[in-house]
């Protein structure tokens, strides 16, 4: 039996970064059922956020998927960065349609584990890290697409686009290392600092000491809130703070009229 396509779908795009793939990476992988050898590895294309496969699907048939992509930074996305500020709970559905469309975008996520009163059971999910929020990437005419997929209650402007980028990047390289996060929905001003030493190295942002330690701020300017995480006091260099800092009480919008 053979059919035209397979679309392999849904997929957690946000979880599994496609996002960031280049466009034109190939998946390799294999097929095979009960009782078929695998066969040589096929050649899958990146279409518009879902795998498409063409060639035969006998009986039993199902894939496995090793991927074999070329990632790339947010610094190459094309296009302007823009902020999604998303209707109740759809950020990772809005992820899911920009995907869809072939749009970059940046869902930063953490995880939550919680256990039920009743029994005792642990349960783990991906929470956004922003509620409300999502970061994406494109054209005037992939803004208005966004738009359309009726998920976004209004879109706000980004005034500097590189500073957007040099704050997510630190977001999304703490997420990476996995620490206990805080989000304060207010800006962090005060001392700036860079970490010397550990997991966290080369990162810099506000600090602020305690009795225990110290706390590291990033500021994500354009949502008008920070993150911080908990460091060593000794690990720490004082800087400059970067030209760009300018505290704003909240988010810039789009003028009267414009989502």
């Amino acid at each position: 039996m053979v059919a035209d396509i397979l679309t392999l779908e849904p997929l957690n795009l946000s979880g599994l970064g496609l996002a960031g793939f280049r466009r034109g990476s190939t998946i390799d992988s294999t097929y095979c059922g009960p009782q078929i050898e695998p066969i040589a590895p096929l050649r899958l294309m990146i279409a518009g956020g879902n795998f498409e496969y063409r060639g035969p699907q006998p009986p039993g048939f199902y894939m496995t998927l090793a991927m074999q992509y070329e990632p790339i930074s947010m610094t190459e996305w094309p296009g302007l960065w823009h902020v999604a500020h998303t209707r109740t709970r759809q950020e990772k559905k809005l992820a899911e349609e920009l995907s869809r469309l072939g749009i970059y975008y940046y869902l930063p996520l953490r995880q939550s584990v919680t256990r039920s009163r009743a029994t005792r059971r642990v349960s783990r999910s991906m929470l956004p890290l922003f509620p409300g929020y999502l970061f994406f990437k494109g054209s005037e005419a992939e803004r208005y697409r966004a738009l359309q997929t009726n998920r976004i209650a209004q879109v706000l402007d980004v005034p500097d686009q590189q500073q957007l980028v040099v704050e997510l990047q630190q977001i999304q390289r703490l997420l990476t290392g996995s620490p206990e996060l805080f989000v304060t929905s207010h800006l962090k001003s005060g001392n700036w600092v860079r970490i010397i030493a550990g997991p966290l190295q080369g990162m810099e942002g506000v600090i602020e000491y305690h009795a225990k330690g110290a706390k590291l701020y990033l500021n994500v300017t354009t949502l008008g809130q920070s993150v911080s995480v908990e460091v060593a006091s000794d690990l720490v260099e004082k800087i400059d703070p970067p030209s760009w800092i300018e505290v704003h009480t909240s988010p810039r919008r789009r003028e009267p009229g414009r989502q």
